[in-house]
């Protein structure tokens, strides 16, 4: 009975220490490993979406910096705030030029838009229609943004010339209300 006792002590010594083991070493070691392929499955997939939204981020970031540079070169076309009468003594400069007799010019009140100004230039003009035509393809070669806005042509009997009244609206930097420009994000 005394070996018997001692077979059954070393077999309850044997399970206490497989048991002992297996709760604990062997269970956190799988569950260890199981966590690790878990994450490992993750990363996998934010390689993936990392990858994809990489470069929607590089094909975005690139826009932006097309769209900045596209707003800079619009922003050194606009006429400059007060800069109507040089743009006016333009305009006279290529009507000299194509034989048109500017008889009268009027700059008209600055209306100011959220985003630009407007200023209405006024001719009262008097030429051929050749003249007429070539003062208008020169006057659309200006660098500044300018929009021929009317154009009234009266045809008179037993003249040598029309009589014509235009239009131009000048457009100009506003003042810009966007804080996060200011500041340099934009």
């Amino acid at each position: 009975m005394f070996v018997w006792s001692l077979h059954l002590a070393g077999a309850a010594v044997v399970a206490l220490t497989v048991g002992g083991f297996y709760s604990l070493v062997y269970q956190p070691l799988e569950r260890q490993q199981s966590e690790a392929v878990d994450r490992t499955a993750q990363f996998d997939l934010l390689l993936v979406q990392t990858g994809t939204e990489g470069r929607e981020y590089r094909r975005l970031r690139d826009q932006a910096v097309a769209i900045k540079a596209s707003v800079a070169e619009l922003r050194g076309l606009l006429v400059a705030p007060q800069e109507e009468a040089a743009y006016v003594a333009n305009l006279r400069r290529i009507a000299d030029e194509v034989d048109l007799e500017i008889l009268d010019t009027q700059i008209g009140l600055t209306k100011t838009m959220a985003t630009h100004s407007q200023t209405e230039v006024a001719l009262r003009c008097h030429g051929s229609y050749a003249s007429i035509c070539q003062f208008l393809l020169q006057a659309e070669q200006f660098t500044k943004i300018a929009k021929l806005s009317r154009l009234e042509l009266e045809a008179i009997k037993n003249s040598r010339g029309y009589p014509i009244q235009l239009t131009f609206v000048l457009y100009s930097e506003g003042e810009s209300h966007d804080t996060k420009e200011t500041r340099g994000v934009l």
